[in-house]
């Protein structure tokens, strides 16, 4: 049986190198606002939710998230994934 049921996921950071691949401009189409890093899309989905779903997979029934830039922004697009 599994004893944690908790986990702690930090999204905090600018995404200063993350940028740099996209030649400094991250910005999701047709928007003015700079991409945030867990939401970032690979194979169509978030990277956010990859993480979400193994943590749900292995038993967790609580995320707490670590936010720091854009703090309002990413509790805003982690709230839409649900």
């Amino acid at each position: 049986m599994n004893s944690v049921s908790e986990a702690v996921i930090l999204m905090a950071g600018e995404g200063s190198r993350l940028r740099q691949g996209y030649g400094g401009q991250a910005r999701p189409r047709g928007s003015d606002k700079t991409l945030l890093k867990p939401f970032v899309r690979l194979l169509g989905r978030p990277l956010i939710s990859y993480t979400l779903e193994n943590l749900m997979s292995a038993g967790i029934k609580t995320v707490h998230f670590v936010v720091g830039y854009e703090s309002e922004r990413m509790i805003s697009q982690a709230e839409q994934l649900f």
